[in-house]
């Protein structure tokens, strides 16, 4: 039955992430949480609607952790479950990719920014017990900083941006 569940869920991901999709409302405001992990950060979540224009479970959660080696997260959240995480970290910052990161042809490890893409973890999440995306992928060399990762994410999940969105980003003080 659980299999069966989890199937279901991952092709309703794969819907969401099919469909055009746009942010709705106005740019969220950034506040301070405390994970007991993570210590402080800031977060804003910004609500995510379809191609018709209906707001359901989708968003995407920005962190930023400005004294973290790891300055900013973007994730897209459907459901409660991630489909895409963006981590902006140090280039000295590496993680090992499980082992079948190799059949995408993906290195054994990434140092650096990455990307948890749905493509490459659809397969784990409906074997796996626990909804998680263990593979990752370097970002392009080019993207450096929060305004230039925003619209490659966006573009990554088929989220479209207007012109003013596109510039959203933390207050100067976060980042």
């Amino acid at each position: 039955m659980a299999g069966s569940i989890r199937k279901a869920e991952v092709g309703l991901a794969d819907e969401f992430l099919a469909d055009a999709k746009s942010l709705s409302g106005a740019p969220p405001e950034f506040g301070p949480k405390q994970a007991r992990k993570k210590g402080n950060f800031w977060e804003a979540v910004w609500p995510i609607a379809n191609s018709l224009g209906i707001v359901e479970t989708g968003q995407l959660r920005i962190r930023v952790s400005p004294a973290s080696d790891k300055p900013f997260t973007i994730s897209l959240i459907f459901r409660g479950n991630c489909l895409g995480r963006l981590d902006f970290v140090a280039d000295t910052i590496c993680h090992w990719n499980p082992t079948f990161a190799s059949s995408f042809g993906l290195p054994p490890s990434v140092c650096g920014s990455h990307f948890h893409s749905w493509s490459h973890n659809r397969d784990y999440v409906l074997l796996d017990q626990e909804w998680e995306l263990p593979c990752r992928v370097p970002l392009p060399p080019r993207i450096h900083r929060f305004d230039q990762a925003f619209p490659w994410l966006a573009d990554e999940v088929n989220l479209i941006l207007t012109p003013d969105q596109r510039a959203f980003g933390p207050p100067r003080e976060l980042v």
